[in-house]
Parts: structure tokens; C-alpha cells; sequence
């Protein structure tokens, strides 16, 4: 029997999106494991293809029926002063 995995991250640069992808090929490798890869808007910037670097909008939003759903869940933010980026942290359910 097979299992949904969520790999869902925040980033404004290409560089966590490389990480989720490559996290979510490594995932892919386990029989049965069914990824999908997804990024959380910018609570306040939105969609602004301007504000992301190139391959950042290109993963669909994860929204709380994604966490929902999953058997398991890979979150990936910057952090910051300690802690995990606040655009991450407006993310239903992860604060």
C-alpha cells in the first residue's frame, strides 16, 4: 500500500527549492512513497513574480487539505533570529 508525502517549502531564492526537490527525488526512491512537491505563499507579497527568484512560483500552493492528506510531511524554511522564517510560520497549522 502506497503513502502521500508532502514536501512543502518557503523560499524567495532558488536554493530551497533545489533542497525540496532533491529531498522529494530521494522520497520517490522508497517503494510505494507518492511525493508531491508544494510552496507556501507569501502571506504578504503573494504571487509577485518579481519578489522570487526563477522556479520559486512553479510548485503549487500547499494549503491545510495537503496536510491534511499526507501520511507524511517535509517542511523547509529559512530561519530566522532562531527561529523558522515568518512567512513559514503564517502557514495554517504550523505556528
Amino acid at each position: 500500500m502506497g503513502f502521500k508525502v508532502a514536501v512543502i517549502y518557503y523560499s524567495r531564492s532558488g536554493r530551497l527549492v533545489t533542497l525540496a526537490n532533491v529531498i522529494a527525488e530521494g522520497i520517490r526512491q522508497v517503494e510505494g512513497a507518492d511525493v508531491t512537491v508544494y510552496r507556501v505563499k507569501d502571506p504578504i507579497v503573494g504571487d509577485d513574480y518579481n519578489a522570487f527568484d526563477r522556479g520559486v512560483l512553479e510548485s503549487p500552493v500547499a494549503t491545510p487539505e495537503v496536510v491534511l492528506q499526507a501520511d507524511c510531511i517535509v517542511f523547509g524554511a529559512p530561519g530566522r533570529q532562531g527561529g523558522v522564517c515568518c512567512e513559514m510560520s503564517f502557514f495554517p497549522g504550523f505556528a
